[in-house]
């Protein structure tokens, strides 16, 4: 071994070095000396340094959990937003055209227009057949934001479905082939109508078909015919495509082109409201009304009918009134009677608008509102429904919610017995007895008195009787 001082070779057993004096501890000198113990003290203290590092470093993450919010999706998305807004986040996700035509269809089957239109047109100007049906089709009916658009509509319209159905698109066809069968944006013409639906239905699309069938059965096709209608409606119904299927049911309800089967009718609309159709499920509900082909079952009527009415259907909407006012198949209620009847006559349904008038008229659901009932009356008889004419005459007679004035009330009886309105023919020819309104004419008094008898109308046939006295008692 060697001095640790001047490096003289100490000879064994040496307590101090020969050369300078130097104290010698063997026992530390040989732990200096000796590697293994060099290696081993400094593992120990590696070791020890690197769990304090580990307890300080637990201390601070504890420190920091009890001063910040746990995490949760809110924290997280809140996060998200903060680092997307300052640009640390690279360029989103690239979606494909279909993935961007899907995400579109999405938000136009829940009535985003707004949120859909942009998709669309996005995947559309990519060349997405179905994509570029869709933005016609909002551009035709005015949606989002092309409500204001109307004539610019038209053409954009007509440009992208004719641009789809080039491409394939069914739907793209079928709209095409609806705007040729109306003259919407283009000439009007059935046969261009219907090579286009026979395409599609050569591919297997149900809906076309029951569109070919509609076609034929209409009477304003010149070449209609109503054995090819039924054979296109029945591939239809077949084919499950709910439009046909209620088309079908009306054919065997009324007996139109088949025997009149109401069993049959019955299974045709069961299928089609199956498929929530509103008007197979409004039909339905009047078939349980009468008991056609099932038995009368009056609170089935209305399930069917309330089904219908909450899918938007006018006419289920005041069949379901009616069961409110009479209590049938439900409790009677007047105000739920007026509710269902608001929701019709808000759509402009003329028989909704009569029968709300009504409710006004007789304080039923609602206060009496004379002027309420003559605006709702208005609405409905200028749509050519002659109660509400024959009520509106009534209100102007009597100056109830409008100024009395005997000639308008005349002329709404007019109206109204022009279309064959009993009440109103005899009110009328009373009123030509007593110059009610109009010159006085036995000559019209008798016709319209006539044609109120043959109805069978109260007082009409004893009129007739002492027309003779008492009209000129009258105009003596």
């Amino acid at each position: 071994m060697f001095c640790p001082k001047c490096g003289k070779m100490i000879v064994k057993n040496e307590k101090f070095c020969a050369v300078c004096g130097q104290p010698i501890q063997i026992n530390s000198f040989l732990k200096k000396a000796d590697p293994a113990s060099r290696m081993k003290r400094n593992f120990l203290i590696i070791l020890s340094t690197c769990i304090a590092l580990v307890l300080v470093a637990s201390t601070i993450l504890l420190l920091r959990k009890d001063k910040e919010p746990e995490a949760n999706e809110d924290n997280l998305y809140a996060a998200a937003k903060d680092v997307y807004i300052e640009g640390d986040v690279q360029d989103e996700e690239v979606r494909t055209p279909t993935e961007l035509y899907e995400e579109a269809k999405a938000f136009y089957d829940n009535e985003d227009y707004y949120a859909a239109i942009p998709l669309f047109q996005e995947a559309a100007d990519l060349g997405v057949p179905d994509a570029q049906a869709y933005l016609g089709i909002c551009y035709q009916y005015g949606l989002g934001n092309f409500s204001e658009q109307q004539e610019e509509n038209k053409i954009k319209a007509i440009e992208w479905l004719s641009k789809a159905e080039k491409q394939g698109s069914i739907p793209g066809r079928y709209q095409l082939a609806f705007c040729y069968r109306t003259g919407y944006g283009v000439e009007q013409d059935n046969d261009e109508a219907i090579r286009l639906l026979n395409i599609n239905a050569g591919l297997g699309d149900a809906d076309s078909m029951a569109f070919l069938g509609s076609i034929f059965r209409s009477e304003d096709y010149e070449q209609n015919d109503l054995e090819t209608a039924i054979e296109w409606t029945r591939k239809a119904a077949v084919a499950g495509s709910a439009k046909g299927q209620y088309e079908l049911g009306v054919h065997y309800l009324n007996g139109i082109g088949v025997v009149q089967d109401y069993s049959e009718a019955v299974k045709w609309f069961q299928l089609a409201a199956d498929q929530e159709y509103a008007a197979a499920q409004n039909n339905l509900g009047t078939c349980f009304d009468h008991g056609y082909g099932v038995e009368q079952n009056h609170e089935q009527a209305a399930y069917w009918y309330k089904l219908s009415a909450q899918n938007g259907f006018a006419d289920a909407q005041i069949n379901l009134a009616l069961c409110y006012d009479e209590g049938s198949g439900v409790s009677q209620n007047y105000e739920s009677a007026v509710g269902w009847l608001k929701a019709a006559a808000d759509q402009g349904n003329a028989l909704g608008q009569y029968y709300l008038g009504y409710h006004y008229e007789n304080g039923l659901g609602v206060d009496v509102d004379y002027s309420m009932a003559a605006d709702l009356y208005t609405n409905s008889a200028e749509q050519g429904y002659a109660e509400a004419a024959f009520c509106l005459g009534n209100l102007y007679s009597a100056g109830h919610g409008v100024p009395r004035d005997s000639k308008e009330a005349a002329a709404w009886y007019t109206f109204a017995a022009q279309q064959g309105h009993g009440k109103a023919q005899f009110v009328l020819g009373m009123s030509y007895i007593m110059g009610l309104g109009v010159i006085p004419s036995y000559e019209t008094a008798e016709y319209w008195l006539k044609l109120a008898a043959n109805q069978d109308v109260e007082g009409a046939e004893a009129a007739l009787e002492v027309l003779p006295y008492v009209y000129y008692e009258y105009n003596d």
